[in-house]
């Protein structure tokens, strides 16, 4: 393959990244990197885009998260989500669209401070609430039952100003696996735990809710370079072994294959060099040749084709001008 700076590839990945994400679509692409610091430099210019597009930025660090467990990569999302923070976003986001007014930078839902704001008496600005949590939340069906009312019940604790610890509430702590127990979950209408076979879903309902707060999308960064070690070194991270490397392909291999579903988000795995590896003797590509022919595209002539699926980023790599 040949390389591409990681200047270069942000800058075609990106240039109208925000308005098809805001428009709800979805990609899975995959970058390689001749070493660390090429995968580094990649994802620093993504976090500079999510900053001045307004778009969610969530690390996943495949060295401290089990990748091969779709509810371990849920975890670490949600770990880095403020329920609350865009529910109220969500909630200004409905009194903003019927054309009134909500106190600048304000951090916290209050229908009286809205109401006196533009001079209308409360229950109509709870009447507006009220329609859009049924429409942005209970009825909107790309979202999974249980995240409909786990939604629905933040949205009830910042409507009302119930607080809640650090930790949150129990649709948050579900949501990061931090309850199993289902009668504790029964009150809130959820009824089933986070498991490794339910958590695509969760992960696609939050990713195609949080747009509706105002923002235009999220950019997932899921950092892969730990399946390179092919041995464990004792050091606190996490080791894949070949039947667990087998299993992250697979889950990679299902995001793919689920794009279609997903809404609002740029999924970017960051792979080792020796992802491109074609040996299905190896810890490449081809040790699950599924994942292979959904990646792989045919060989650039002259020009590598930074939209591409997969991509070989350096840092070394030629300058280019891509232009439409």
């Amino acid at each position: 393959m040949i390389a591409l700076h990681p200047d270069d590839w942000t800058s075609v990945i990106g240039a109208d990244l925000p308005e098809f994400l805001g428009a709800g679509g979805a990609l899975v692409r995959f970058i390689v990197g001749d070493s660390a610091a090429d995968i580094g430099h990649a994802r620093r210019a993504l976090v500079d885009l999510a900053d001045s597009s307004r778009l969610h930025f969530f690390d996943v660090d495949g060295s401290r998260t089990r990748l091969q467990y779709p509810n371990d990569i849920l975890r670490s999302i949600a770990e880095q989500i403020d329920f609350r923070q865009v529910m109220t976003s969500f909630l200004h986001q409905a009194v903003i669209d019927e054309g009134y007014e909500v106190p600048p930078g304000s951090q916290q839902f209050s229908m009286q401070s809205i109401a006196a704001m533009n001079d209308v008496v409360p229950r109509n600005i709870r009447e507006i609430i009220n329609a859009r949590i049924r429409s942005g939340i209970m009825r909107d069906r790309r979202l999974v039952r249980d995240v409909r009312y786990a939604l629905w019940a933040i949205a009830g604790d910042v409507l009302n100003g119930r607080l809640v610890g650090d930790e949150g509430g129990v649709p948050e702590r579900w949501l990061r696996s931090q309850i199993t127990s289902v009668r504790e979950l029964r009150d809130f209408g959820i009824v089933q735990k986070v498991t490794r076979y339910n958590a695509r879903g969760l992960i696609r309902s939050i990713l195609t809710w949080l747009p509706t707060s105002g923002w235009n999308g999220s950019i997932v960064f899921v950092n892969a370079l730990q399946v390179a070690h092919a041995k464990n070194l004792r050091d606190g991270k996490v080791y894949y072994t070949r039947a667990a490397l087998s299993d992250v392909y697979e889950v990679m291999r299902e995001f793919i294959d689920e794009t279609d579903d997903m809404s609002g988000v740029l999924l970017v795995f960051a792979m080792p060099r020796d992802f491109l590896s074609i040996d299905p003797r190896g810890r490449g590509m081809g040790i699950y040749q599924a994942l292979q022919f959904r990646v792989s595209s045919f060989p650039e002539t002259t020009m590598p084709n930074p939209l591409s699926n997969m991509v070989l980023l350096s840092n070394s790599g030629q300058r280019r001008v891509f232009s439409a």
